[in-house]
């Protein structure tokens, strides 16, 4: 039996403001999944070259600069999804590379 629900405005409103959020989300992880070759080599580049992970102890400090120097050099446009969404992407696809790489220069 189908039932009929009421819902106010402001509700609905805030329905439809989660749907584009999500697809917002999933739409920016797979710009990122795209260009993800070039984001590899950046990554190698970073914690090879770029950042200096002796004199960096913390690792989420040393995670967050090598983040920034990956995010530095990705060609920006107005469809690159913004640096939020770009580090969620890193935490998901990149951070056990990343950390795992300074846990082992700092033994």
């Amino acid at each position: 039996m189908k039932k009929i629900i009421k819902i106010t405005e402001s509700d609905l409103s805030r329905i439809v403001k989660r749907v584009i959020e999500e697809n917002k989300k999933e739409d920016s992880m797979k710009y990122f999944e795209n260009i993800g070759n070039k984001i590899q080599k950046s990554v190698l580049d970073a914690i090879k070259y770029a950042v200096n992970p002796i004199r960096i102890s913390n690792h989420s400090n040393y995670f967050k600069q090598v983040v920034d120097y990956v995010w530095s050099d990705i060609d920006h446009d107005e469809n690159t999804p913004s640096k939020r969404e770009f580090v969620k992407f890193m935490k998901r696809d990149f951070a056990d590379q990343i950390l795992n790489h300074h846990q082992g220069l700092r033994r």
